[in-house]
This record gives structure tokens, sequence and C-alpha cells, in this order.
């Protein structure tokens, strides 16, 4: 067979660099791991507290500095990722991470402590996995874009039906770590359940550090992102993100924090019960989510979105 028709059949692509596809598999397993993480530890963190008797309005009061650090880190990861990669921002979460989860063990030692020094202590330890989470985002949602760029047949591979694949597969993925951490809690407490969480966090560690492209992601251009660019969008789009901070805000306080809480109280159901309905929720809510721009933009043929 020739190099011509090596090249027009779509069941032999050319050999290329498989860097690509490594970094793309690291960062999203990476991404993944990350993701059952920090939502097994919202629910281990909540419901402890609960178990502790903090009032629910306490515990919304302690995962704000979440949402906070959130925000921060998603408005400078752009400019973090374009000056040190993605390399950079996936090992710095992880490590956020697991410097969060790691302060939550001083917990077992809190019965001397006042209530209040709880609540500041564990907002405190919530602004490290807060923005762990959009670090490790930002490197999990831009190498997909970067891999699919690089393949020259994105839209008919393979490697792009991967790329969608994993990228909505997230929300499954997030149910999953509801479920997880409410089990682990409820048959294993509170220590083995961080520490479970602990080594979880360590396992992509080894992999980013010695086989992750270092320049991936940074940019190639002297000059470098900066918050000035950021905001220059227009007066709608700023509108609409300050809109998004607080309806993601919202719903995340009342969905992970007073949901969970409700059906505890109300209903006396058990962890597993309570991790178990979230888990549930949150697969339905992300198969809507996925389908919704073809739902509503099909119609008006604007759907698929070519540009």
């Amino acid at each position: 067979m020739t190099a011509a028709n090596e090249d027009a059949n779509p069941m032999h692509p050319p050999v290329g660099d498989p860097s690509p596809m490594r970094n793309f598999y690291i960062i999203a397993s990476g991404y993944l791991i990350f993701t059952i993480t920090d939502s097994a530890l919202r629910m281990i963190v909540l419901f402890e507290l609960y178990q502790r008797q903090y009032l629910p309005l306490q515990i919304a009061l302690m995962f704000t500095s979440y949402e906070a650090l959130g925000v921060i880190t998603n408005l400078l990861g752009g400019i973090l990722g374009s000056r040190w990669g993605l390399r950079f921002c996936l090992l710095t979460g992880l490590t956020m991470q697991l410097i969060g989860i790691s302060l939550l063990f001083v917990l077992l030692s809190a019965s001397p402590w006042s209530k209040a020094g709880v609540i500041l202590y564990v907002t405190f330890t919530q602004c490290f996995t807060g923005a762990a989470k959009d670090l490790v985002k930002l490197a999990g949602k831009s190498v997909t874009k970067l891999v699919a760029k690089d393949d020259v047949e994105a839209t008919q591979s393979g490697l792009f039906r991967l790329v969608a694949w994993l990228t909505g597969a997230k929300n499954s993925v997030k149910g999953f770590g509801f479920f997880f951490g409410a089990m682990l809690l409820n048959y294993a407490g509170f220590w083995p359940a961080l520490l479970v969480l602990a080594i979880l966090c360590c396992i992509p560690l080894p992999l980013a550090v010695l086989q992750l492209d270092p320049t991936l992601g940074q940019s190639k251009t002297k000059s470098t992102l900066t918050l000035r660019q950021i905001f220059d969008k227009g007066r709608s789009i700023n509108m609409l993100s300050l809109a998004r901070i607080f309806l993601f805000g919202s719903r995340d306080l009342w969905f992970e924090v007073v949901l969970p809480i409700y059906l505890r109280a109300m209903f006396g159901w058990s962890f597993t019960a309570s991790g178990t309905y979230l888990a549930v929720w949150i697969v339905i809510y992300g198969a809507v989510q996925s389908a919704t721009p073809q739902l509503i933009l099909k119609p008006l043929g604007w759907y698929p979105i070519t540009k």
C-alpha cells in the first residue's frame, strides 16, 4: 500500500508522535480520579460534621471558602496554564487536594476545640480543595482541546469520540464519588475514608511527574495571558460569567450540602442511601446537560456546532 493510500484509509492512520495520546491519558485519568476524591470528600466531611451536631447553616458556611477559592483559581488558571503548562496545574491541584485531605485528620482530636474553632479550621482546609478542583479541571478540559486539535481528522476519528466520552463521563464519575464517599464513611469510618482518598490522590502523581510533557499548554508566544485580557471580552460576557458564579455556587451549596442533610434528617436515610440518591441525580443531570445543546439547537438548524 502506498503512502497516499495509507493517508486516505481511515482504518490505517499515519503513525505520528504518541506524546499527545500519552499526555491525554495521563491527564484524563488524573482528572477522573481527582473528581472521585473531590465529590467523595464532600460527603465524608458533610456527614461527619452533621454527626457532630453542627447546623446545616454552619456546614454551608464552611464550604463557602471552597466555592470562593474555586472562583479565584478559575480566574487565574488560564494565566498559570499559559505560563507554566498543564503539568504544573495538574500536579499543583493534586498536591493541594492531598494537603486539604491530610489537614482533616486533625479533626480526629477535635473534641477539645470550640465549635467556632472547628468551623474556621474546616473553612481553611476547604480553601485547598476548592483551588485544587479548578486547577485539575483546567488541565482536564484543556488537554482534550489540545489533543483534538492535534488530530487532523478529529471529527471522524476514534480519538475524537474518546475525548467526547471522557468529557461526558465526568458527571458519572462525580456521581460515583458521592456514593463512594458516603459508603466509606458508613462502613469504614472517618479517618479510614480520608486515608483511602489520600491514597487515590497519590496514584496519578508518578506518571504526571515522569511522563507528562512539561511544556504542554504553555504559550508559544512571548506575550502571556493577563487579567486585562481575561476581562476584555465585552460587558455582556462579563455579566454572564458573574451570573454563572452565583448560579453554580448556589446549586452546589443546596445540592451538595442542604439536600443530603435533609435526606438524613427528615427521612433517616443512611449515609450510603443518601450518597446513592445524589449519585443517581448527578448522572441524570449530566445526561440532560449533555443532550441540551442538541435538543435546543438541532430544531433551529444550529447543530452540530462547527465553530
